[in-house]
């Protein structure tokens, strides 16, 4: 049996904890908040997945230069999820069994990465955020204390 890998503590404290089972976990690492870099070697799709997913994580604030490895993996395990269903396409729907097996690999990569990062619809549906936090911070006069 497999036990369950732990939160990272910027999720953890978006899902909140009710129960405070684990109590602080403020020895944990914090790496800066920063994009990372894409890679050079990237195909076009991959490239656009970057791109995306960079955005759209950037925009959660779940994105550090730490995480460019997985996103990079992951980016790659997305393009070739493309290439293996174009393939399915253009053989009218009848795959390979290596189409098949690919194109179920990747999808199962996919998942995974997009459940770490917050990018499937469960993942942040767990993710409890202040959607007036930001528009509080937008006021450049709230830390003067003279905010309305």
């Amino acid at each position: 049996m497999m036990t369950r890998l732990p939160k990272p503590k910027i999720l953890d404290d978006l899902a909140g904890n009710p129960t405070n089972k684990r109590g602080d976990r403020c020895t944990e690492p914090t790496p800066t908040k920063a994009k990372p870099k894409m890679p050079r070697h990237l195909d076009a799709q991959a490239k656009a997945c970057w791109k995306d997913t960079v955005k759209a994580l950037d925009q959660m604030a779940l994105l550090s230069n730490v995480d460019a490895k997985s996103l990079e993996r992951y980016c790659c395990a997305y393009s070739r999820w493309r290439k293996a269903m174009k393939e399915i396409q253009e053989t009218e729907g009848i795959p390979g069994r290596h189409l098949s097996c690919e194109a179920n690999n990747t999808a199962d990569q996919m998942l995974k990465f997009e459940q770490q990062f917050g990018l499937s619809p469960v993942a942040r549906a767990k993710l409890r955020v202040d959607n007036n936090a930001k528009k509080e911070d937008d006021n450049p006069f709230r830390k003067f204390g003279i905010a309305s």
